[in-house]
Formats: C-alpha cells, sequence, structure tokens
C-alpha cells in the first residue's frame, strides 16, 4: 500500500479485508495523502464499525448466490457458562453511531478503549459481555457480534448513569469457543465460523485468578485428567493450533523458545484477559479416526474389527513415536498432533512454536 500510495496514476487503493488490522498503517498513508476504499463482507459488521470509525469509506460486499447470514446464536448465561443454538440467519446492519456511543459509554467504565485510539485493536463483544456480566444483566448473545452491542446500547440509553455500573478490573476472561472451520453442511449455519462455534458448545466467562490459564484450557478440551493431563503439552497443542497461533502472534504474546511454563502460561493468561480479539480460541480436533489409519498403516494397529479404546490408542502412538524418533509425549493429543504434523508434512508447513522442555531436539532412538 506504501509504494502504491506513492504513485501519481493512483487516485484510491481498494482494500478487501475482513479484518482490522490495516487501519494504524492506512491512518499514516492518508496523512500523506493517500485515499482509501475498504472493502468488507457484509457479516463482518465490527470490522465495518471499525474502519467507518476512522473515517474510512467503506463498502459493504454482499454475498453471492446463497445468504451467508449466521444461522448460529451463542449465549452467554448470568451464571458465566454459555450455550449454543440454530436460530433464523441474522442480518446484520450497519451502526456506526451505536457502536461510537457504546464504546465511549465503556471506556468510562474501563472495559474498552475510548474511539480516539480504537485503530489499537480492541473489539467490543468481549467488553460488551464483560459489562453485562459483571452487572449481573443476564444472557446475552455474543454471537453473532452485533446483538450484544445493541443490547448494551438498549441498556446504556435506558440508564445514562455511568455511576451506577461496575467499574471494570481487568479481572475477567470471555471465550467462545470454535471448531476448526469445516466448509461442508454450510446451508444449516450460515457460514463457517458459524459453524465452528455452534461446534464448540457455548461461551463461558471465568473470574481471573493464578489458574485461569489452566482452567481455560480444561475448558477448551486441552487439559484434563485423563489422557491429556500434562499441562506443558496442553499448552503446546494450543498455541501450535493454526488459528491460536495466528493470533497469539497478531497480539504479540506467542510464547518464544527462551521461555518456561510458567512465562508462557502468563502469556496465554494476557490473551484470554485481553480485547484484542473476539474471544474466538480454538478447541482440540479430534484425530482419533486419522490417528488410526496412520497406525494401521505402519503394522502398529492390527486388533480384529478394528475398534481401540484411547488408551490403546496412546500406547500405540508412543511406540510409534518411539520408531520414528519423534520427541517423546506423554499426552494424548500431543502424540496425535506430533505423529499428523509428520505425516502430513508438506513444503508451506509452518514452524513448530516451541518453548521451555519443547525447545530441544528429541533424544536420538538408537534402538
Amino acid at each position: 500500500m506504501s509504494q502504491v500510495s506513492s504513485r501519481r496514476d493512483v487516485g484510491c487503493i481498494a482494500l478487501l479485508t475482513s479484518d482490522g488490522d490495516f487501519i494504524s498503517t492506512m491512518i499514516d498513508l492518508r496523512s500523506a495523502g493517500a485515499n482509501f476504499l475498504v472493502v468488507v463482507p457484509r457479516f463482518k459488521e465490527s470490522t465495518v464499525a471499525r474502519y467507518a470509525s476512522q473515517g474510512f469509506q467503506v463498502l459493504i460486499l454482499e454475498p453471492a448466490g446463497k445468504s451467508t447470514d449466521p444461522r448460529v446464536r451463542a449465549i452467554l448465561h448470568s451464571d458465566g457458562t454459555g450455550s449454543v443454538q440454530l436460530a433464523d440467519p441474522y442480518k446484520s446492519f450497519e451502526n456506526v453511531q451505536g457502536s461510537r456511543a457504546v464504546r465511549s459509554f465503556l471506556a468510562d467504565l474501563g472495559y474498552a478503549c475510548q474511539e480516539r485510539v480504537s485503530h489499537i485493536r480492541d473489539f467490543l463483544t468481549p467488553a460488551c459481555a464483560k459489562f453485562w456480566f459483571a452487572n449481573d444483566l443476564g444472557s446475552l448473545t455474543v454471537f453473532p457480534s452485533q446483538p450484544a452491542t445493541l443490547a448494551v446500547q438498549d441498556v446504556m440509553t435506558q440508564h445514562a448513569k455511568a455511576g451506577c455500573w461496575a467499574q471494570y478490573l481487568e479481572d475477567f476472561a470471555f471465550v467462545l469457543p470454535c471448531s476448526t472451520r469445516h466448509r461442508h453442511g454450510l446451508e444449516k449455519y450460515g457460514n463457517s465460523i458459524a459453524r465452528g462455534v455452534y461446534a464448540g458448545s457455548g461461551p463461558f466467562i471465568l473470574k481471573d485468578s493464578s489458574q485461569t490459564t489452566s482452567l481455560v484450557l480444561r475448558r477448551l478440551g486441552y487439559l484434563d485428567d485423563g489422557l491429556n493431563a500434562d499441562e506443558s503439552e496442553a499448552v503446546l497443542s494450543f498455541i501450535n493450533a493454526t488459528k491460536n497461533k495466528v493470533q497469539l502472534r497478531k497480539m504479540q504474546l506467542l510464547p518464544k523458545p527462551s521461555d518456561n511454563i510458567n512465562q508462557a502460561k502468563g502469556k496465554l493468561r494476557a490473551a484470554f484477559l485481553s480485547h484484542a480479539c473476539k474471544g474466538l480460541w480454538h478447541i482440540p480436533g479430534d484425530r482419533t479416526k486419522d490417528v488410526t489409519v496412520i497406525l494401521r498403516k505402519a503394522g502398529i494397529l492390527s486388533k480384529p474389527g478394528g475398534q481401540y479404546s484411547r488408551n490403546e490408542l496412546l500406547d500405540a502412538m508412543r511406540l510409534y513415536a518411539r520408531k520414528k524418533g519423534l520427541r517423546p509425549m506423554q499426552t494424548f493429543n500431543g502424540n496425535a498432533r506430533s505423529i499428523l504434523r509428520v505425516d502430513r508434512a508438506d513444503p508451506s508447513q509452518r514452524d513448530e512454536i516451541r518453548f521451555g522442555r519443547f525447545n530441544t531436539e528429541p533424544p536420538c532412538n538408537c534402538g
């Protein structure tokens, strides 16, 4: 964009995007005389609002063919648990002024950044959810995101005085679990994000504590008291899930090789408390079928009938890992991820993010 904006034959730069990552760069280039037209898919209402709030011209891109309006509602309940349900398609609409008013209202209470710095990644959905929960206002629809903004807008209109509301003390983690996006059967859900949210089983909110990272990883399915009881491997699996890795990198909270487990957990805790994402964190996929196929081909699984318990699969994965010289792992998720990464290796695959004890080469298999 910087190179194009310096050309004399360019009157306007058109940007097609679904997120607000370009805002700070565009503000700098605009001050040097560049003009922009931002093209955003219609169901990305928060992205539309972010660009519009900075004075950029936004063109709403209508979907071709079948509607992609989400048919899923994710609801946060008053006790901090959540649920999902199917509903009629939700058609978002432009509500720039309303979003600005909500942002200003929540900023006064400490839940959001003021508009003048809103080019900093700061989403309203977590702020709305935390405000709603802290003030015990009942259930709130947090996906799609616009209903949450509208609900806060309605409440603040009825009760204008900020003094009657709880101030935010940065003490809640808002999470909207999401599965890997699928492209099949989207007519039922509206779009791939909605399908992922539906498979995630519902949002939740937690009071912050020294156990926040562990509690969130448990709720997401990376950590348990059974076959996934190793906390370090749970963190490793979480940060290497593609969507989680991308999000942590954007937030500048991706663990470094020099970090120990406590430092890595601290960064995840900061990410879970942050408003720099919508709270969408991906759950581990069910790798049982894919791993079973690999282990069968390797001749490690040969039971008649083909039914194996997860304990049997874990033992088989550990044996396979030893034969292949892979890093020893204790957990089901850790072994499955390691095996699939090697089996599906391709030149475009990004490097694994490691930290602590994982930042050493695996011991040589001399047997």
